[in-house]
């Protein structure tokens, strides 16, 4: 051992002496506890800021999705062109070869918009972030994947989503 080391060692523990005389064993007891304390005090105070920080995080989410329903409904609704599609669809059965390439390119929009959405609180579902009643809260009507068209765009289109979300697409929301 050097000289240096000599000194640092009986520096430390000198100090450690000096350490032991400054405080009453009881005291020490005592500060510890407070550390103890301040640790546990420490780690509550972060879970519930996990915990509030995890429901603000819920609630924007319930926003978004909200928001992209309305956005939806008023897309739907504000356009011309959509609404006599539609009603040739669900009350006439009608299916692509019934319409010009511009009226398949807006139903097909229409379709993916729909789709994309479900798949999105699908994901966030699984994620965790929104429970899933979230997808039964926000699916469209009954008949919107009910018809002759979508089953025919289906067939094109469904391959191409996540093997995972098709399956469960296709067992809650085709007949």
């Amino acid at each position: 051992m050097t000289r240096a080391d000599n000194q640092y060692l009986a520096l430390g523990s000198s100090l450690s002496r000096a350490e032991d005389r400054s405080l009453p064993k009881s005291s020490k007891n005592w500060v510890e506890l407070a550390g103890v304390f301040g640790v546990v005090a420490s780690l509550v105070f972060v879970g519930l800021e996990v915990r509030q920080n995890t429901a603000a995080v819920r609630g924007a989410t319930h926003q978004a999705i909200a928001d992209a329903s309305f956005q939806q409904v008023v897309w739907f609704a504000d356009n011309e062109k959509l609404r006599p599609i539609w009603i040739r669809i669900r009350d006439d059965g009608a299916v692509p070869e019934d319409f010009t390439p511009e009226e398949n390119l807006i139903i097909g929009a229409n379709y993916v918009m729909a789709i994309r959405r479900i798949e999105n609180i699908y994901v966030q579902v699984r994620e965790g972030l929104v429970e899933e009643e979230a997808i039964l809260r926000f699916r469209p009507s009954e008949d919107y994947f009910d018809s002759p068209y979508f089953h025919e765009f289906w067939k094109g289109w469904g391959p191409q989503m996540e093997p995972a979300f098709l399956e469960y697409f296709e067992s809650e929301f085709l007949p």
